[in-house]
């Protein structure tokens, strides 16, 4: 089964370097996930209203966020990061703690795919690994498939 993640984390990774080395200056994560939007989109999978998990961490930092979502329904959680930054992580939880999906690739995008078994909380986790400053930015988005 082809997901977003299979589809467009390839296409996004390439479209963000091209971006990287045609401007002066880096992405931001807003540009980033302006990309990610508009990628996503081209296969129906649209912004939920949950506000953006968005910060800085050290690199080994994680935060997490909770995230109200409804049984059947397919999601896709994309998690950037700034130039400063080369490899995060995102993992998502059930109400019980077990994950029920993961992106640990080394990269600066990360993208998990999933259906939703039950309507209500889940928990959204994104851990710094490789950061080449103090702290680097990064943002978490939620989308929602719909045809």
């Amino acid at each position: 089964m082809l997901t977003s993640k299979s589809i467009l984390k390839p296409l996004i990774a390439l479209l963000t370097l091209s971006f990287f080395s045609l401007s002066s200056a880096h992405a931001s994560i807003d540009e980033q996930l302006e990309l990610v939007d508009s990628s996503f989109a081209s296969v129906d999978f649209y912004p939920l209203s949950n506000p953006d998990l968005e910060g800085l961490l050290g690199e080994y930092e994680e935060e997490a966020q909770s995230l109200m979502l409804t049984k059947g329904e397919s999601y896709s959680l994309v998690a950037v990061c700034d130039d400063k930054c080369f490899d995060l992580d995102l993992y998502v939880f059930d109400k019980d703690g077990s994950v029920i999906g993961y992106d640990d690739d080394d990269t600066s995008i990360a993208i998990v795919d999933f259906t939703a078994d039950y309507t209500g909380t889940y928990d959204a986790e994104v851990t710094m690994y490789d950061c080449y400053q103090q702290k680097c930015n990064y943002a978490v988005k939620s989308y929602v498939f719909k045809q």
